[in-house]
């Protein structure tokens, strides 16, 4: 995960956070969310990178519940008998596994429980029953099962989906988000958004001094806290006060829209229209013949014979401005009054820990 080196912190209640750092290649780059934090992320995230390289596509988790996840999926995890319990509700199943110095190919058919006597006690094994490609039933001790292979890919699939989905459920309130990269070689990317963050603090205290000839000494401190999932290391901070305009846009909800239901008709059907053949005119006789044609055929056939007018050319597609726009654009950092806003750069990198 990206480090976070710059903040900038409001008085309505958000906070601009930027990180920055090295990729290598096609990286993922990975970032957790608190699932209220989602709607100002996918409204204020920008990725940039500065050694030529893009980003793809980003994906993060959906706001579907981990219950209504698990109920789509083919296959489930028992919280007891994990292997066993999980294999025979598998069955058809294809698995492949070793069997001796060969390997045993086929369905699963099962889990059987086979009782053992021991001596003087009975002990109950479970085995893997599988239908082998030659056509055989073949019973395997389940605990002398090292390895399993299946050779489905929706199983497959499906089994990496749903450890995804029960390694997320265990941070409930945390959404995933992944941006991937693309380009070669070792680049730097930052990557910033605004999310809704405490609203920094001002305390104020004044020494007086012992004698008449120095001057009172008036203090100020600013409080802010750190309430993200990373320390704060070395950041440059920013505190703007004011209340500029502030709003939540939901973004993250899925959204369907209704469509009409058109009803099948089932009244008496309306006789087909008759296809008449229709006639090839040569190009250079096409404008003489126009008005005898017209006068000469039924009424319910028209040919037209000129040609169509021929389309106006594409507009010109609009140059690369993704040389001008990065020249033209250039972050400034100052301290000065900017209409109903004031920043206050802390001239130092701060140390703030989470929490």
């Amino acid at each position: 995960m990206l480090p976070i080196t710059r903040v900038a912190l409001f008085k309505h209640g958000v906070g601009f956070f930027q990180r920055t750092g090295e990729v290598d290649g096609g990286e993922l780059i990975e970032l957790s969310f608190k699932a209220t934090q989602m709607n100002d992320v996918l409204k204020s995230l920008t990725a940039l990178d500065y050694d030529g390289g893009s980003f793809a596509a980003l994906s993060y988790d959906s706001e579907e519940p981990i219950e209504r996840k698990l109920a789509e999926l083919n296959i489930e995890i028992p919280e007891k008998g994990a292997v066993s319990a999980f294999l025979d509700r598998l069955k058809g199943a294809r698995v492949s596994l070793p069997r001796g110095a060969q390997r045993l190919q086929g369905a699963v058919v099962g889990i059987e429980e086979v009782r053992r006597q021991h001596g003087e006690t009975i002990v109950t094994e479970p085995h893997l029953v599988v239908f082998a490609d030659e056509g055989r039933l073949v019973r395997v001790p389940l605990l002398e099962v090292d390895q399993l292979e299946f050779l489905d890919e929706t199983v497959r699939r499906d089994l990496r989906t749903l450890l995804d989905v029960l390694f997320s459920g265990l941070r409930k309130d945390r959404k995933r988000l992944s941006i991937q990269a693309v380009g070669e070689g070792t680049r730097r990317v930052s990557l910033g958004y605004v999310v809704e963050a405490p609203v920094w603090k001002t305390s104020y205290r004044i020494v007086l001094p012992e004698t008449k000839d120095d001057k009172p000494l008036l203090q100020g401190w600013a409080l802010v806290d750190n309430t993200t999932e990373d320390d704060w290391k070395g950041v440059s901070l920013s505190l703007v006060a004011g209340l500029p305009i502030s709003f939540v846009h939901d973004l993250y909800t899925p959204r369907y829209r209704k469509r009409p239901i058109v009803e099948v008709q089932e009244e008496a059907g309306v006789a087909p229209p008759v296809v008449e053949a229709g006639v090839m005119l040569e190009e250079e006789a096409a404008p003489d013949y126009e008005v005898e044609l017209e006068s000469a055929l039924p009424s319910r056939m028209r040919m037209l014979a000129k040609a169509a007018a021929p389309m106006p050319p594409p507009a010109p597609a609009p140059g690369a401005m993704g040389g001008a726009a990065r020249a033209s654009v250039q972050v400034q950092t100052r301290t000065q009054e900017v209409g109903d806003l004031f920043a206050y750069e802390i001239t130092q990198p701060v140390d703030v820990g989470r929490g």
